[in-house]
């Protein structure tokens, strides 16, 4: 932790400004966006695998993009892209947030499925700009395939 030599910056009214601050406050996140969707960039195998539904995640917090079916494993969901309308889901959080993970429910404990999604985020819910990417795996293990709540694996900041 820093110490911050107060008699440094100029006061006002005996006080601070914020703008004093500056140089020893932390830059605001680029990607704080109101506005957050999965976009489908490429099937790695097969297709996206059938999930009941994606969540985003803030430190513990979930919150629920979308909901295709009550959490199962007789395979039924949706497949992002096939049987959806679009290569997206979206979400509006109210005001701006970065989230810091996503979850999905994989319906289906068959063929190993796998695809390259994005997380976008936007201010004014039409430009929208990419700041992650990850995985959705039907399993941690291709050769294994389970049904259950997955992570994104490999998930790395653009």
């Amino acid at each position: 932790m820093s110490v911050v030599n107060l008699r440094r910056y100029s006061l006002k009214n005996g006080f601070p400004k914020s703008s004093d601050f500056a140089d020893v406050l932390p830059a605001q996140d680029p990607a704080l966006s109101r506005y957050w969707r999965l976009n489908l960039v490429s099937v790695v195998s097969n297709h996206t695998p059938r999930v009941a539904r994606f969540d985003f995640l803030i430190g513990a917090t979930v919150y629920n993009l979308v909901t295709f079916a009550a959490d199962n494993c007789s395979d039924s969901g949706k497949i992002l892209g096939y049987d959806t309308s679009g290569t997206t889901v979206s979400y509006d959080f109210g005001s701006p947030v970065v989230p810091t993970q996503c979850q999905f429910y994989v319906s289906f404990s068959g063929t190993p499925y796998n695809s390259v999604v994005d997380f976008q985020g936007s201010n004014d819910n039409s430009t929208f700009t990419s700041f992650f990417q990850g995985n959705v795996n039907s399993s941690a293990n291709p050769a294994s395939p389970q049904c259950g709540l997955h992570e994104f694996s490999n998930l790395a900041r653009l």
